[in-house]
């Protein structure tokens, strides 16, 4: 799934500080379902507005069924 900003089908919302200060331009995530695991592996770039510069930040998990 990805989201963008402006996007009219999962778009993406700011409160107005953030908007000014740290505003998230784009999110992906991939989500993979086994049978005793689920994983995932998230992106997020946000503009920084002092810095002039974009920040992608990844973030990634597995859970893994450890009982019945």
């Amino acid at each position: 799934m990805t989201a963008e900003v402006g996007s009219e089908t999962y778009g993406i919302l700011s409160n107005i500080h953030l908007a000014e200060v740290a505003r998230t331009t784009t999110f992906e995530v991939s989500i993979t379902v086994g049978a005793d695991e689920w994983s995932y592996e998230e992106t997020t770039w946000v503009d920084i507005a002092r810095c002039g510069k974009t920040l992608a930040h990844t973030d990634r998990n597995t859970l893994r069924r450890v009982a019945g």
